[in-house]
């Protein structure tokens, strides 16, 4: 019954929402209360996590997934759903945006700074830009010849663009005061 679950939270995706508004849904632990090869479990416990871009939708896969809830039953099942919404879409300020890329363009050059694609990542850094005009940006920080990922036991970062990303952040912060001096003249 937790599997033929996971499977049906995959058709909300392809199926009950837009392809124009993307979205990813994963569940990402499984765990029930038997773990044995002739005992069937009579509780299972799903953690996921849903990542889109659009605010709005969040409502919107809280209440499908609460209407999953019959299919469920059907089958004899039951779902306590613990939905939590996190943290709200990560929207970088545009004036920031250009201000820091411009900072960084001087200071490392044009060829090394790129627009990155969007990501359906999930970040904390999106409580400040909710609140405050924010940009957030990536520092490259790798280890040449090591590809290490980010949330693992073996995470780590060559030091050495930590200077870049602080005067990254330094010229671009002049670069907004700057033009609030010259704006309030």
């Amino acid at each position: 019954l937790a599997c033929n679950f996971v499977q049906s939270l995959q058709t909300l995706i392809s199926r009950r929402k837009s392809a124009l508004a993307p979205a990813v849904l994963t569940v990402g632990g499984i765990r029930s209360n038997t773990f044995r090869p002739n005992i069937v479990a009579d509780e299972v416990e799903l953690a996921g996590t849903i990542r889109y871009f659009e605010e709005g939708l969040s409502p919107f896969f809280e209440a499908e997934i609460r209407r999953m809830e019959k299919m469920l039953e059907a089958y004899g099942g039951k779902l306590s759903l613990k939905y939590q919404h996190e943290n709200p879409t990560l929207v970088s300020d545009e004036q920031m945006t250009k201000k820091v890329k411009e900072a960084a363009q001087q200071m490392i050059g044009s060829n090394s700074v790129l627009d990155l694609p969007l990501e359906l990542g999930s970040e904390d850094f999106s409580f400040y830009t909710s609140k405050i005009p924010s940009v957030f940006a990536i520092v490259g920080c790798g280890i040449e010849g090591s590809l290490r990922e980010i949330h693992t036991s073996t995470f780590d970062i060559d030091e050495n663009a930590l200077i870049y990303g602080t005067s990254i952040l330094a010229g671009g912060a002049l670069k907004l005061a700057a033009q609030l001096e010259s704006s309030s003249c």
